[in-house]
């Protein structure tokens, strides 16, 4: 399963399950779903990540996978 695939089945879960689910388990599944979206690579916005708005170093720019902030993975392809 890819992990566009699974935020899918995380987001096809009905409300009527969701709202089944004690507080804690919400709150595990949104941190979950929170960590899944970080590992699938966004374009950065100029020199910024796309998730957090940190600016990538020169150090940084085409050579990290990941924000050094946020850990939103980073997709550097034109």
């Amino acid at each position: 399963m890819t992990y566009e695939e699974a935020k899918m089945q995380i987001q096809a879960i009905p409300g009527k399950i969701w709202d089944q689910l004690s507080e804690p388990d919400r709150e595990a599944m949104e941190m979950a779903f929170s960590t899944l979206e970080k590992q699938i690579p966004k374009k950065p916005k100029s020199v910024f990540c796309p998730q957090c708005g940190e600016e990538f170093t020169d150090d940084d720019c085409w050579s990290a996978d990941y924000c050094r902030n946020c850990g939103q993975a980073i997709d550097w392809r034109k």
